[in-house]
């Protein structure tokens, strides 16, 4: 995806879901990874996608909570530095997280 763009080339990510982590994080990650390597900046969607009828649009969540991978505690975390040291790098990655 990015390492393929023309100097000046756009990437859009869509989905349907609805969950954050699946969605902003990933876009997050890329752009943090990339970051060194390209000149990246995040632009809402609705600067340049026109809704098809009957799908709504969003230019997307700036946080979100991560919820914890325990079924039996229904607890979350806001941030990396919430998360016990047993749960890091196993169930719950910092790039799950909103970028700081």
């Amino acid at each position: 995806g990015l390492q393929s763009l023309a100097p000046g080339g756009k990437l859009i990510y869509l989905t349907q879901g609805s969950n954050c982590i699946e969605n902003e994080a990933v876009v997050a990650a890329c752009l943090s990874s990339q970051a060194s390597e390209l000149q990246l900046k995040l632009i809402p969607a609705s600067h340049h996608w026109t809704p098809v009828s009957g799908w709504p649009i969003s230019d997307g969540h700036i946080s979100w909570n991560v919820p914890s991978p325990d079924k039996k505690n229904t607890c979350s975390f806001t941030s990396w530095e919430e998360v016990p040291q047993v749960l890091r790098g196993g169930k719950i990655l910092q790039t799950m997280f909103p970028p700081t």
